[in-house]
């Protein structure tokens, strides 16, 4: 049974196979698969290799049995089964989240040695087993030649890409300079390596914020844009490589710096939330680059006049963070844009800040102003902690409660909306203020994205769930991967 699991496990941990592209599942859930058949396959080879000893030493007896680890196929099915075992020991989540790079390499070392353990074990005690394993390697081979062929349409050898570390936001802004293949797709991530590093062989998936398309007579090409936040292990090394001061600024005035890096993708299941009338994104930290690339898709869709065969009428961005710095940076990257571009449409654009940092309740905190409502860009204003008229908040900035106070940028037709509430979001009062104000219009849609931490991400999943029943309104959900 633990011979004909492998085929199987080994599908499920690639990146490029067939079953993800018929069913168009995340890959987490073929991860999720992959991490339970391993289990189950340890399982099997445990009470296997448990069930022969018994019956071995009970029929041959001591004498003879202890002869039997001498013989390569016996032992070898020993390493087999115990590397099995131990692979499974090894890939829990408090190993992988500590130590990630190293758990990968020593994940595949393992991969290796229980099929090189497997063939001398199976060759003699189980031939009629072995054809399982082919599958496994040719599974293997064609999930690595995807990959080459993917960082080879991308990528172009002799263009570079360009890095820029926040200290305030402790987040990297990446842009990509790859070929102009495809059009990218909002939602979807690439795997970057850092192909000139000692690491070179490590990938980690990063999703796609936005893009920029460039094509004169010079040169053609697409520039990727990423946001990442830094943990450790490659995001602490890429920080530490911009803030190097050196040669390798692109201008020794700006805080702009040469990286070369080459992008792998795309990946990600396709989700279009535009043919709906309500859109609201559920998203947590870094995640906000799901809600970034989708509106990037529809800024691009308003400036070539496409906007008008979408049904989308409303987006609604619920956005917790614990440093206003994030929002400062995304705001001057990104919401500036919106505001201009959507200032002239019928489409309408609200953003509820949740700042969850007990630290900063009685600070008050500068917000950027809309420029069409200040005259002149600089100008902010300050606003204390608030209490969201809809939501509930696990938080309070004080006892009493304070008027939600929120900066609007009222143009001619699509006002944007942004509100800074102290506290943490309610999910599930969240969500359902919003299916609610559609109850009376059951034969509308509204499109639910999120991306967050794992329990923000289990709360969207169950409120999207008792939403889906609660009410007549068509719901479409889809959820971001918010880490690996």
């Amino acid at each position: 049974m633990a011979i004909s699991n492998l085929p199987v496990m080994w599908l499920f941990s690639t990146r490029n196979n067939c079953l993800l592209w018929a069913t168009s599942w995340e890959f987490g859930t073929f991860n999720t698969f992959h991490r339970w058949i391993g289990r189950a396959c340890a399982i099997e080879v445990f009470v296997h290799g448990m069930g022969v000893c018994i019956y071995q030493y009970q029929e041959v007896g001591k004498e003879f049995f202890l002869p039997l680890w001498k013989e390569r196929d016996f032992y070898m099915g020993v390493v087999a089964a115990l590397s099995i075992i131990v692979t499974c020991l090894l890939a829990s989540s408090g190993i992988r989240r500590a130590a990630y790079e190293l758990f990968l390499i020593v994940h595949q070392a393992f991969a290796v040695l229980i099929l090189a353990a497997l063939w001398y074990h199976l060759t003699v005690d189980g031939p009629d087993h072995v054809p399982y394993l082919w599958p496994c390697i040719a599974v293997w081979s064609f999930d690595r030649l995807g990959r080459v062929f993917r960082l080879l349409i991308w990528n172009k050898p002799t263009s570079h890409s360009s890095g820029e570390y926040n200290s305030d936001a402790d987040l990297i802004q990446v842009k990509a300079r790859i070929r102009r293949v495809v059009a990218p797709q909002p939602g979807s991530y690439f795997y970057v390596y850092g192909w000139r590093s000692l690491y070179f062989w490590e990938s980690h998936p990063f999703t796609l914020s936005g893009w920029t398309t460039v094509n004169t007579e010079e040169e053609s090409y697409t520039e990727l844009v990423f946001l990442i936040g830094v943990h450790g292990g490659f995001t602490s090394r890429l920080r530490k490589q911009l803030l190097r001061q050196d040669e390798s600024g692109i201008d020794s005035s700006s805080s702009v710096r040469k990286v070369h890096l080459a992008v792998e993708g795309p990946y990600g299941p396709h989700f279009d939330p535009w043919n709906s009338e309500m859109a609201v994104f559920v998203i947590g930290g870094a995640g906000i680059t799901i809600a970034t690339s989708f509106i990037q898709q529809l800024v691009d869709f308003v400036r070539l006049g496409k906007h008008v065969d979408q049904k989308i009428k409303c987006l609604k961005i619920i956005w917790a963070i614990k440093n206003i710095e994030l929002y400062r940076f995304v705001y001057e990257r990104y919401i500036s844009t919106w505001e201009v571009v959507f200032a002239s449409t019928y489409i309408e654009i609200s953003l509820d800040v949740y700042l969850t940092s007990p630290s900063k309740a009685d600070q008050q905190v500068e917000l950027p102003m809309p420029e069409s409502q200040t005259g002149h860009s600089a100008t902010k204003k300050k606003i204390r902690a608030v209490v969201s008229p809809v939501c509930s908040m696990n938080f309070h900035a004080s006892e009493e409660k304070v008027a939600s106070e929120e900066v609007h940028n009222q143009s001619a037709f699509g006002p944007l909306k942004t509100n800074l509430i102290h506290g943490r979001p309610i999910i599930r009062d969240v969500i359902r203020s919003q299916v609610e104000s559609f109850n009376s219009y059951p034969e509308q849609q509204i499109a639910l994205i999120g991306c967050g931490p794992d329990t923000m991400a289990h709360d969207i999943r169950l409120s999207f769930a008792e939403s889906s029943k609660e009410t007549d309104v068509n719901i479409i959900f889809h959820l971001a991967p918010f880490g690996w």
